[in-house]
């Protein structure tokens, strides 16, 4: 049985900073292993942060159907321009 992938990425994160991080010499390199490790655990936030902004867009769109007409909303990628218009 396969694992989840974001439990794969945490238990690899944790292995860099727990087992790798502190075996490696200089400094500098325990820096790299330790910002690999932050990749890491950004890399396993993504799908996490954009389903998030896609519910978000989808309950704006919602909100705003009686506004803008429900052609509007039917227009192709209108999920991923609401997505950007919701972006920080």
């Amino acid at each position: 049985m396969k694992p989840e992938p974001s439990h794969a990425l945490e238990r690899l994160m944790q292995a860099l900073l727990t087992e790798l991080m502190p075996a490696v010499q200089p400094a500098y390199r325990q820096a790299s292993v330790g910002a690999q490790a932050m990749m890491i655990a950004l890399r396993r936030l993504v799908p996490i942060v954009t389903g998030v902004k896609r519910r978000a867009a989808w309950i704006w769109a919602a909100r705003i159907r009686p506004m803008i007409g429900d052609e509007m909303l039917r227009q192709p990628n209108m999920s991923v321009r609401l997505i950007r218009a919701l972006a920080p």
